[in-house]
């Protein structure tokens, strides 16, 4: 849903969730003293439990700050926050050891991340020769989602995983300006600046379809629409973007020979950027997923025996 946030000192969800994650790994490297952790773990404390829910799952990093709340709650006797203040630095050096006890679950969490990562990429490389395979030409079209102006902060993960949700039944059905679509990637994020976003590349046949500027910013007024204009974009075709690639030949977005292969590994490198593991959700729902692409096997694709044949003898080779 859409928060307001009538009082200004407390944060939004995902600004709250960033700061906590950001105020663990501080603590954990040990660049904070003893007055300015009172300080700002009393206000994240306040925030966050103004935006915890239940429901939800979190991260590693949001997590160990969860046990470090109940543990500091017992060290104070369930009294306000504010009297941590009074807490010997004793007792202040051992919450704080906490945040190292537990590191092993950011551990944990990081090689599971990457052994996702890996497999998505596997899964969107493949995919992509398929789809190169089978047509003569590609356009390859990117897009990123976001929320504008004040909804950035006010949008929270339950808000946006509908949003995407109902945006994505359209992309999967090849619905509204997605007529033609013959294939498609997706990645949630959480960002800095950003908050909550995705990034898309869509994937047309390039003897159909030629102008990936337009085609980008179909889809990102059907995102405001869909998200009854609180949503953003931005259209990775913009001139003064793609002139930086285009440069130095790296440029992957617009029609794409299937026999140009330079142009196909600059297309495949701009695909596999959604598989990174950088700015990873810090909270979703439940079975939520992050990453999701078309698929290539459909009934209405002519040949597709054969492309999976021709590609798979390619592979093994």
């Amino acid at each position: 849903m859409f928060l307001e946030f009538e009082d200004q000192k407390i944060s939004p969800e995902h600004v709250v969730l960033r700061d906590i994650s950001n105020f663990v790994m501080l603590v954990q490297h040990k660049k904070i003293n003893y007055e300015v952790f009172i300080l700002r773990f009393t206000k994240l404390y306040v925030d966050f439990k103004y935006v915890e829910d239940e429901n939800l799952e979190y991260s590693a990093d949001i997590n160990i700050f969860k046990i470090v709340c109940l543990i500091v709650d017992e060290c104070i006797g369930y009294q306000e926050i504010g009297v941590l203040y009074k807490l010997h630095q004793r007792k202040l050096n051992d919450i704080m050891d906490v945040f190292h006890k537990y590191s092993y679950l950011q551990e944990k969490e990081k090689l599971n991340q990457l052994e996702q990562s890996l497999s998505n990429r596997k899964s969107l490389l493949l995919y992509m020769d398929l789809l190169f395979q089978h047509y003569s030409r590609l356009l390859i079209v990117r897009v990123d989602l976001n929320y504008f102006g004040p909804y950035y902060f006010e949008c929270d993960i339950k808000q946006f995983d509908l949003d995407i949700k109902r945006y994505r039944k359209y992309i999967g059905k090849r619905r509204k300006c997605f007529a033609g679509l013959q294939g498609y990637a997706w990645a949630l994020e959480q960002g800095e600046s950003r908050g909550y976003h995705c990034h898309l590349m869509l994937v047309y046949d390039g003897s159909l379809h030629n102008n990936g500027w337009d085609r980008a910013s179909e889809a990102g007024k059907f995102w405001k629409e869909i998200t009854e204009q609180r949503g953003g974009f931005f259209n990775c075709h913009d001139p003064k973007y793609l002139k930086k690639f285009q440069q130095i030949g790296t440029c992957g977005l617009g029609v794409v020979h299937r026999h140009d292969k330079s142009m196909q590994d600059n297309a495949k490198e701009l695909a596999v950027y959604l598989t990174k593991n950088e700015q990873h959700l810090l909270v979703k729902l439940s079975s939520m997923r992050t990453f999701g692409t078309g698929q290539f096997d459909i009934k209405s694709r002519r040949g597709v025996q054969k492309t999976l044949q021709v590609v798979g003898k390619l592979n093994s080779s």
